[in-house]
């Protein structure tokens, strides 16, 4: 019920957002939703998928000295961002709870300086989009790939004012946190180009074909492209993911994607005209979409690659509340919205798993309780 109060929350700023005499609390608003999105996920505890690994290998890091005396900071292979500020915390004493405090001030200002930056009329719409779609998987687990991600959704504003070497600087950064942010860089390149209609509906249906015959389309481009030049250990790797991996099929969730796309692309010009990212947003979305259809066959992959154009998404969702003029209209897409985002992510509110029952690390250490973390991600890890 604490998420559902969350999201309770967003929806009142939506609201908000929307109203006439709302404007006025939209800035406190805002500051109190950034409060709760910083220390849910920084004083979770045994609360995420990846909580206990992450604990194991803090557990393992070196601290600073121990670095310079064995010359290296442990005895794991993680990229050494992370590492290194694990290092710095481990040095001063800290748990890995005050780590993950500290982590999420940071991915938090990020992510509401972007929003406020790019999608400022909209900006409480694109954060309910965010919680429900993004904020358990990455936020609340995924702490390496929460960083990079939020560095490039914040290196967005040097694609739009084409200053690639800061944009570098920080895909540089992020892939210090985790290495699938080079994948960003093409970014720059793409994002700031009218792409054609034509071209995105085309590459889009292509895709849609992929999809629903299930065309091993990504296999095929392992085993007989890429393994001319790539290391065996890349792509065995890659093998082996799109082999063994969960397949992420052709769903409503698909449809609904490419519906979004469709509506946004017919009435890009006038978007344009109102919102100076919007190039940048349906260009994202366009990746998302398209990656989501051709990489079916491995939702590890798929997911890794895609956390960072499903911006375009996030953001693209609330784009269509500009295009109704009428009160009862906008309701009802205000409606479809929050319906949608609770579609998305209500599991993660009532039924019982790594993520729910929520655990505070303030409260259980205060009163000395007993997590039942560990049990419950066993009991997620039977499921897979």
């Amino acid at each position: 019920m604490y998420y559902f109060l969350i999201f309770f929350l967003l929806c009142i700023g939506c609201y908000i957002s929307l109203s006439i005499d709302g404007h006025r609390y939209e800035k406190p608003f805002y500051i109190i939703l950034f409060v709760l999105f910083w220390l849910t996920a920084g004083l979770r505890f045994e609360t995420g998928m990846d909580y206990f690994s992450y604990q194991t290998t803090y557990e393992q890091t070196f601290t600073l000295s121990q670095a310079a005396k064995y010359g290296r900071m442990g005895d794991f292979n993680m990229e050494p961002g992370y590492v290194f500020l694990s290092s710095i915390f481990k040095s001063m004493g800290a748990e890995i709870n005050m780590m993950f405090l500290f982590i999420s001030l940071i991915t938090s200002l990020l992510l509401f300086t972007s929003f406020h930056r790019y999608i400022n009329k909209y900006k409480f719409f694109a954060l309910l989009v965010y919680f429900s779609f993004v904020y358990f998987i990455l936020d609340m687990s995924g702490v390496r790939q929460a960083i990079a991600v939020n560095i490039f959704l914040y290196s967005i504003r040097f694609i739009y004012e084409k200053k690639l070497f800061k944009f570098l600087i920080l895909i540089i950064a992020a892939c210090f946190f985790h290495s699938s942010a080079m994948i960003g860089i093409i970014a720059y390149w793409i994002f700031n180009k009218k792409i054609s209609s034509a071209f995105i509906i085309t590459s889009t249906l292509f895709g849609l074909i992929i999809i629903a015959l299930k065309i091993p389309l990504m296999h095929l481009a392992v085993e007989d492209i890429l393994s001319l030049f790539m290391p065996d250990v890349i792509i065995n790797k890659l093998v082996y993911y799109s082999d063994v991996d969960i397949v992420w099929a052709l769903n409503i969730k698909v449809i609904l994607n490419i519906i979004v796309l469709f509506v946004l692309l017919y009435n890009r010009e006038n978007l344009s005209a109102k919102f100076p990212y919007f190039n940048i947003i349906i260009n994202s979305l366009f990746c998302y979409v398209f990656f989501r259809e051709i990489l079916w066959e491995s939702a590890d992959i798929n997911s890794r690659i895609n956390f960072y154009f499903i911006f375009g998404l996030v953001m693209g969702i609330p784009l269509l509340l500009d295009l109704v003029n009428k009160k009862d209209n906008i309701l009802g897409v205000f409606v479809f919205i929050t319906f949608l985002c609770f579609y998305q992510c209500n599991s993660f509110f009532f039924l019982r798993s790594i993520w729910n029952p929520y655990q505070n690390y303030l409260i259980f250490q205060i009163f000395d309780l007993k997590g039942s973390g560990k049990e419950r991600f066993l009991e997620e890890a039977n499921k897979l």
